[in-house]
């Protein structure tokens, strides 16, 4: 859960989290200007949530003071959905220009 690139660039779980972002970055753009673009954003970061939960049996984890703990499916879908803005922002960045 936490910003360091760094480390969410190298680990293995952060990895996979970041490709599969990029699969569902585009779709999630599509849906940002429609009139259910909330609704629609929502069910696509669920969706992520169910993938990485079931397909590539992943978990969310933060830390509190010196030991990992596993995060609530809101929270964890709250920084997908970050995740997804986050990329979307620089993908519409990059297309800019």
């Amino acid at each position: 859960m936490g910003r360091n690139k760094t480390v969410a660039m190298t680990w293995p779980g952060n990895m996979v989290f970041h490709k599969v972002i990029q699969q569902y970055v585009y779709r999630y753009m599509e849906v940002q200007d429609s009139v259910l673009g909330r609704a629609s954003k929502t069910m696509i970061a669920v969706e992520i949530l169910h993938l990485l939960h079931n397909q590539h049996i992943s978990r969310f984890l933060t830390r509190e003071n010196i030991r990992w703990v596993v995060v609530d499916d809101s929270e964890a879908r709250t920084k997908i959905s970050q995740s997804l803005r986050n990329m979307a922002r620089e993908i519409g960045t990059m297309m800019k220009r």
